[in-house]
């Protein structure tokens, strides 16, 4: 079974995250599309190479930033990096206060993704 608290943010017209419509709906309907065998195949083979690419996505996020700058998750847009100079590593990965996304635009929290 699933619970899903806030049916009113299964965003219909797509604009959230650049997911799609229906990202909430979509995703339950697909995992109980799937046969028990390959829902836990994928489960176990995506958790370990998305480990391994977030561990090395992370390492090198902020290489090349010349000052202290706010970055995108790009697996999750409630939420954000914040890069400073000296380092290739993130110091700190914040989030968007509640009904917001992080604006790559404007580099801040918004109440519209972008």
């Amino acid at each position: 079974g699933v619970l899903v608290h806030y049916i009113d943010m299964n965003d219909y017209i797509g604009l959230s995250c650049n997911r799609g419509t229906y990202p909430i709906t979509s995703v339950i309907s697909w995992i109980f599309s799937q046969s028990k065998s390959s829902l836990e195949t994928k489960t176990l083979n995506s958790q370990s190479e998305t480990a391994i690419i977030s561990s090395i996505m992370l390492n090198n996020l902020c290489l090349g930033v010349k000052t202290n700058e706010l970055i995108e998750d790009k697996t999750d847009c409630r939420y954000y990096y914040v890069c400073q100079s000296n380092n290739s590593k993130p110091i700190s990965r914040l989030q968007c206060p509640q009904y917001m996304f992080f604006s790559t635009k404007e580099k801040t929290c918004t109440h519209q993704y972008s």
